[in-house]
């Protein structure tokens, strides 16, 4: 019996590192390393998302694909979204923030590789930083160009506005954290605004202490 399950165990081994071995060739053979992919190109789900991931700062950030888009949470700043898996992510520096991060539409090339976007004013940005004690209004009002207008924003009340160089934001205060999701240009694409509004949509605040998965 001992010789058995020393045996099974041998056996998982060897499977285990062959398919380690062989899984970088399985682009090459248009073998999809997780469900089957829904664009022309001959690229794997997993390959997609790798092109197209977030920027991610510290631990705690987990991407993964989920139908048509890829579900971000970020259990170290506390807020899960979703946003196209065919969206490649751009490094975006607030110096004030403790995360931010961008992300844009980049078109396909006949090969299904992404490639720069000929929009780079084009983004959607994430932004977390400390809210100060500071309320909800006292951050917004002085940086509104427009009448700030209440939504929600996950499960907290937020201010959706304009300012003055060109960008549209929904702001929204969890755990003394300052939440910002913005649009930017203003006049951004029909694309783009169509998804800023799906990532406000399905924007959820998740207590950073806890690993939601």
């Amino acid at each position: 019996m001992k010789t058995k399950i020393v045996l099974l165990g041998f056996t998982f081994l060897i499977s285990a590192s062959v398919v380690r071995l062989v899984e970088p060739f399985f682009p090459a053979l248009n073998i999809p390393l997780l469900t089957a992919q829904t664009d022309s190109s001959h690229r794997s789900r997993r390959a997609a998302a790798e092109q197209s991931r977030m920027w991610q700062i510290g631990a705690g950030e987990t991407t993964w694909i989920d139908g048509e888009d890829i579900r971000y949470y970020s259990t170290l700043r506390g807020y899960r979204f979703e946003r196209p898996y065919r969206w490649q992510a751009r490094s975006m520096v607030e110096y004030s923030a403790l995360q931010s991060a961008g992300f844009t539409p980049f078109p396909l090339d006949e090969f299904g590789s992404l490639k720069h976007t000929d929009k780079p004013s084009e983004e959607i940005v994430i932004i977390v930083r400390s809210a100060l004690g500071k309320t909800l209004s006292a951050i917004v009002d002085p940086i509104a160009a427009t009448t700030p207008v209440s939504i929600t924003l996950g499960d907290r009340p937020a201010l959706r506005y304009q300012t003055g160089d060109s960008r549209e934001i929904v702001t929204a205060v969890f755990n003394n954290m300052q939440y910002d999701l913005v649009l930017m240009p203003v006049n951004a694409s029909e694309r783009l605004k169509n998804t800023y509004e799906r990532a406000i949509a399905s924007f959820k605040f998740i207590d950073h202490k806890l690993r939601v998965l």
